[in-house]
């Protein structure tokens, strides 16, 4: 009832929410936050952290309360929705395997630019592996398998594969404590002696409270300077 432009700043629909008669209850933070996350998966209207940024909404989206930002946007009906899982389900082929930059090529082109952008058609391939509807592989050779993981323009999706029978995959997922994160780390060193392997890491560590910004920068200078191949993205929440 409140958001009455195409694209507003969430600020001022929350100054607009706090001063409107129709809006029953005391609106705080957290609460309007939480309306913002229904209202995106309810499809009733987007959120884009900038003007320039992907837009989040239908039943797909993956937007908590720590991901709303004052400075974010209010997308009206009028912004059309990302591409759904659904719709990218039916653009992979039935057998063998597909790259996805191909895969973007066509929901562009049978979706429309307005809907598709490379991280949408992530996000929805990543929904896709989570749920086992086809599989993903992070290279040309490397075999195509469901399940929750890290997805790139550079991979490749299709009908799953079996493994080789000399090879076995052991994939990692879930919150650890610092702890318990010495203790994974561990285990898949020793489980890399038993054979020839080669590692795929994907790791996402989230940092909360304060934090040295020095020491952020020491230990990931160290870490790029050890191991050269390894890619390393450090992204910093807004206030």
């Amino acid at each position: 009832m409140v958001l009455q432009g195409p694209r507003q700043p969430v600020k001022t629909v929350f100054e607009v929410a706090r001063g409107s008669l129709t809006v029953q209850g005391r609106v705080d933070r957290r609460s309007f936050f939480e309306a913002v996350c229904e209202g995106v998966k309810a499809g009733l209207f987007g959120y884009a952290e900038a003007a320039d940024a992907p837009v989040a909404r239908g039943s797909g989206a993956e937007l908590t309360l720590e991901d709303v930002r004052f400075s974010g946007l209010l997308i009206g009906e009028e912004v059309p929705l990302p591409v759904t899982a659904d719709e990218v389900m039916k653009l992979v082929p039935a057998e063998g395997r597909m790259p996805v930059e191909e895969l973007y090529q066509v929901a562009v082109a049978t979706y429309g630019a307005e809907r598709v952008s490379e991280q949408s058609l992530l996000n929805a391939l990543s929904r896709c592996l989570a749920e086992g509807r086809f599989g993903y592989a992070a290279t040309e050779t490397a075999t195509v398998q469901p399940g929750p993981q890290a997805v790139s323009i550079d991979g490749y999706v299709g009908q799953p594969e079996a493994l080789p029978p000399d090879t076995r995959v052991v994939r990692f997922s879930g919150a650890v404590s610092s702890l318990e994160l010495a203790n994974v780390m561990k285990a898949a060193i020793n489980l890399s002696k038993l054979g020839e392997s080669d590692i795929t890491l994907d790791l996402c560590l989230e940092l909360k409270g304060e934090v040295s910004d020095h020491a952020v920068t020491m230990a990931l200078n160290e870490l790029k300077s050890r191991v050269a191949a390894l890619k390393v993205e450090d992204v910093k929440g807004k206030e």
